[in-house]
Order: structure tokens, then sequence, then C-alpha cells
């Protein structure tokens, strides 16, 4: 084998690693283990705890390859809404599109939420994400909002943000412990209510 085919070799087998690594995160969190430790997650991956450390300076920056992959994951399965259409129509693509993100991605935000207050890469991703959803409702409502003035309409982008997050939904399907379909049902209800007040 040449040089450079063992270089590329061994290139090709260190993304494998790490992306095993990364899935690996990702399944234990999926399955409702909140804070894995590194032995568990090389483990899960069939490598090495050094191989973890060799691809990773640290727990944070694994967790924040796992928040990049998951978004870009779930990027690549959805397009983007319509602006176009009767007010109901978007707003009822809006929840569905959302109670099907937030249904899939549950037990890994849940264990980011945990170890965001001590990860600036963590929170810097959850700020990011909660700014690419307020902009998709400004983007999909906007025929609604445009009409309002600018604190009016801060003031309603604030409160359809809100009725869209993760939090609320969170809080339905959680705390409230309501189906999918009746937390659709509730928050397509704030989402008109809050529209119909404007």
């Amino acid at each position: 084998m040449t040089t450079t085919g063992a270089t590329d070799g061994r290139v090709a087998r260190g993304a494998r690693n790490r992306d095993a690594l990364v899935e690996a995160l990702l399944e234990l969190l999926r399955e409702g283990s909140l804070q894995p430790r590194a032995r568990e997650i090389a483990d899960r991956a069939g490598l090495s705890l050094r191989t973890v450390f060799l691809h990773f300076d640290d727990l944070e920056s694994l967790y924040g390859s796992a928040a990049d992959h998951q978004a870009a994951h779930l990027a690549a399965r959805y397009s983007a809404l319509s602006t176009d259409g009767p007010t109901g129509d978007r707003i009822a693509s809006l929840v569905r599109r959302r109670a099907e993100i937030y249904e899939e991605i549950a037990p890994v935000r849940r264990a980011g939420l945990l170890v965001a207050p001590a990860s600036p890469v963590l929170t810097r991703r959850l700020a990011d994400t909660a700014a690419w959803y307020r902009r998709e409702v400004a983007r999909v409502l906007e025929p609604e909002l445009a009409a309002l003035d600018g604190r009016r309409r801060a003031d309603a982008l604030a409160g359809l943000d809100l009725a869209l997050s993760w939090e609320a939904w969170d809080g339905l399907r959680r705390v409230q412990r309501l189906s999918v379909a009746a937390a659709r049902r509730v928050t397509t209800l704030l989402v008109e209510r809050l529209l119909a007040s404007l």
C-alpha cells in the first residue's frame, strides 16, 4: 500500500469512528440516558475509551457534533413550509411540522437542556435553533404579521413563537400528558386565537 493509500485509510477510519461515536451518543440519549459517560459511549460504538478523546477534545465537543448531526438530519428531511394559501392551512402545516420534529428530538433535546448550563457549545446551538424556529414562524405567518405596526408585530411574534415552542409542546406532552393529536389541537387553538386577537 502506498503512503497516500495508508493515509487515506486512516482518514476514512477516523471519520467512521467519529460518526460511530456521534451515533452512539445519540442512541444512548434517545434511549433515555440523559448524561452518558465517555465509557458508555465508547462501548456502544464498539471503540476504546481512548478513541473518544482522540477524536474529540472533551464530551462537550462530542455533544456539539451530535447536535450538528441531528440538525443536519432534520434539515435534510424537511423542506421549507409554504407562505402561500389560507391562514388555516399554513397554521396546520406549521403545527404538524413542529409536532413531528419535537416528537423526534424529544429525548435528545431533554438531555441537551440538562447539559447546556455547563456547555457554551450546547447553549449556543439551542439559541441558534430557537432563533431559526422564530424566523420560520415570522416567514410562514408574514401575511398576518405584516398588517401590524412595530410593537404589536413584535408582541404577536413573541406570542406565536411561544405557542409553537419546544417548551410549550413539552409542557403539553410531558406535564399535561396529552396525546400528540390533543397537543396539536391545543397548539392550533392557541395560534388561531392569538392571530384572531390581533
